[in-house]
């Protein structure tokens, strides 16, 4: 089976990942598809559903292992099947210099074979490995991470480190893991905000450059209050270094609001977004090139 080259840019689920290619001229981003392992069936965990997510024993950790083979990695990968009227949906397999993802999966214990046709002996083997040693989903322990339900208005504004961006919605919402509260919160940038004005490419270029950014990433939010108009927290957002609210609006993605001095109250803060939209601005790039 011939081997293609990609970068994964989302792990969806446990057993499943969005693989980007080229850049599509036409839309402004690479093009993808969504790739489920073949042949291994993993615990799930989905937040599909923010109210009542699934879980199920070790699902999260085998979304985590999977998270950090792959993510952001450039490997290769097989498609052995295509899902009829799904062109961006197909079933294969990945490798990462030359490892078979689904097989190391399987030997760990974060996943078991599909009952469905016959298996590789080398799958066969990872499993039974597994099985021997007593690993993940062949243990007699039971491990389920919990999401509690957050209400905002009990959310402090604070700093919360080892957060993990689990869901990005358009271009100003996303929603994080904040281990100190065990619950999943909707979040927003609040004093943002990119004009309606401008072009559907720029807008497709932003929301990509967002997730390249913080999508299933480890990041550091500072919460500065409640944004009513998305039902949200207002917050700024650090991953490692990078600032992030700052680097889209250097990016000219967005702008600061008419009111963003009278939303977060810090002068220092509201000068050092100002002077990078000056920037910005003087670059003519993004927003100041598509709409000034």
């Amino acid at each position: 089976m011939e081997k293609k080259q990609g970068a994964v840019k989302q792990i969806v689920s446990s057993n499943c990942v969005l693989i980007s290619g080229p850049i599509n001229n036409e839309t402004g981003v690479p093009m993808t598809k969504f790739l489920t392992l073949q042949g291994i069936q993993a615990p799930e965990f989905s937040l599909t559903d923010k109210e009542n997510p699934k879980q199920e024993p070790f699902g999260f950790l085998a979304r985590e292992f999977l998270r950090k083979q792959v993510l952001g990695q450039q490997i290769e990968f097989t498609i052995e099947h295509k899902i009829k009227d799904q062109n961006d949906k197909v079933i294969g397999r990945i490798f990462k210099n030359g490892q078979d993802i689904g097989e190391l999966q399987l030997r760990e214990g974060l996943a078991q074979l599909r009952q469905q046709g016959k298996p590789s002996q080398e799958y066969e083997n990872a499993q039974n490995l597994a099985k021997q040693n007593g690993k993940g989903i062949w243990s007699k322990r039971e491990e389920l991470v919990k999401y509690n339900k957050i209400d905002l208005k009990d959310v402090k504004p604070k700093q919360y480190t080892q957060c993990f961006v689990e869901d990005v919605q358009g271009l100003f919402v996303f929603y994080a893991y904040i281990p100190e509260l065990q619950g999943l919160v909707k979040c927003s940038y609040g004093e943002v905000f990119m004009p309606t004005s401008v072009s559907q490419v720029l807008q497709n270029r932003a929301k990509w450059t967002i997730q390249e950014l913080i999508l299933q990433q480890e990041v550091t939010l500072t919460v500065q209050g409640q944004d009513e108009k998305f039902q949200s927290l207002r917050v700024d957002i650090k991953k490692k270094d990078l600032d992030v609210k700052k680097e889209l609006v250097s990016l000219g993605y967005f702008r600061l609001s008419p009111n963003a001095f009278q939303l977060n109250h810090d002068q220092k803060r509201y000068n050092e977004l100002k002077e990078t939209q000056s920037q910005a601005e003087i670059k003519l790039i993004g927003i100041w090139k598509d709409a000034p």
